[in-house]
């Protein structure tokens, strides 16, 4: 008996301190910011669907396409979130239900015992106990360990009634949990057919843009009509910064020749004008266009404060970076945004990651100095390779 105990307290330890089952509550923070994604996606869907039949603006069709990738990935990595957590809370409960069961047949077999030493020497009443007894004493020593048999009698009773209640809540939790992890797993290969789909659509976009000399003319319009906006944006900040007085010394004029790369890649557009090779029509790139793998990390090339971290029309995601001085840095294109206005940015810091978010050549980082609201040649400025 002493024995049993002994395992029945290892079990129970085992049991009560394996992981609780509060996993629910992180399930349903993921199952929340899953529903705020996709009804995100909704609106994002309908924008696309409106776009398409206006035939408006190609920049903002290619922005709304990207935005609608973004989401789409977003929703994959949170269900993958979830199904982490979902086979997680399925070993738990397997584990519970195995400790359990395994406390079931102990308790199980003490009350056997118990019963088949009630059926063979009957009940013993605290009368027979009393007129067995050989002194007062011995009397009330016997009726004193008979009322704790029966305690401990009731109480491995109701532990075990107890254990019988749990393990069907475990059951029926753990065919809830595998229920959830099915569908989420079948969600997650539609959004990623859709973010295939979604893909293929903007290599279509982009194809007819290039095919047809009347879309082109359109998309330079209105990537002309983005730089002027951006153009705008970096002189109203210059305005600010002289209003202000900011008095933080720059050293990024004496850096000319000699700044780290933002990322590394092959420079695939120059500074300057350059011609169309089909319509010659002639468009100015501000900066430089470098190509590199997606998701590669891309750095400040000196230090400064985030003056703007968000999408822009024509250039995607953005982050540009005040150097004090009148010297700016634009990095367009981004996949990811890692860094928040006012943010304090030194030389080699991760802002984002290489993307093709309003690119017309794929995962490219754009990349522009800017002097005093004017642009420059970036080659001029980095260091050579």
């Amino acid at each position: 008996m002493k024995d049993k105990f002994i395992i029945l307290f290892v079990l129970f330890s085992l049991l009560f301190t394996a992981k609780t089952y509060c996993g629910r509550e992180s399930i349903s923070s993921a199952e929340a910011k899953l529903k705020a994604l996709q009804k995100k996606l909704e609106k994002v869907r309908k924008e696309r669907k409106k776009l398409k039949s206006q035939e408006l603006e190609i920049l903002a069709t290619l922005q709304n396409m990207d935005e609608e990738m973004t989401i789409t990935t977003q929703i994959i990595k949170e269900m993958e979130t979830k199904k982490e957590l979902l086979t997680e809370n399925i070993n738990d409960l397997n584990n519970k239900i195995a400790i359990t069961d395994s406390l079931i047949d102990n308790h199980r077999s003490i009350l056997e015992k118990r019963l088949r030493y009630i059926y063979k020497f009957g009940h013993m009443s605290s009368l027979d106990v009393l007129f067995s007894s050989y002194t007062f004493a011995d009397a009330i020593t016997r009726i004193k360990y008979l009322t704790l048999i029966a305690k401990l009698d009731e109480r491995i009773f109701q532990e075990y009634k107890t254990l019988q209640d749990s393990l069907k809540s475990y059951k029926s939790n753990l065919e809830n949990n595998a229920q959830q992890l099915s569908l989420i797993e079948e969600q997650a290969t539609n959004e990623l057919a859709a973010v295939e789909k979604e893909k293929a659509d903007k290599k279509q976009l982009l194809r007819e843009i290039r095919r047809k000399r009347s879309k082109q003319r359109k998309l330079e319009r209105e990537l002309l009509a983005s730089r002027k906006r951006l153009q705008r944006i970096i002189q109203k900040l210059e305005k600010e910064r002289k209003a202000q007085k900011v008095t933080t010394k720059s050293y990024f004029g004496k850096l000319r020749g000699k700044l780290p790369w933002p990322v590394v890649g092959k420079v695939i557009s120059r500074y300057g004008t350059k011609r169309h090779p089909k319509y010659h029509t002639a468009t100015k790139n501000n900066g430089i266009d470098i190509k590199a793998p997606y998701n590669t990390p891309v750095s400040a090339v000196s230090y400064g404060e985030v003056a703007y971290a968000d999408k822009f029309l024509g250039y995607g995601n953005v982050v540009l970076i005040d150097h004090y001085g009148g010297y700016y840095t634009l990095y367009a294109h981004l996949a990811t945004i890692d860094v928040n206005v006012k943010d304090k940015v030194y030389q080699g810091q991760v802002i984002g990651r290489v993307g093709d978010t309003g690119s017309l050549e794929g995962p490219i980082l754009h990349f522009e100095i800017r002097v005093k609201g004017k642009t420059v040649n970036p080659l001029n400025w980095l260091s050579r390779r």
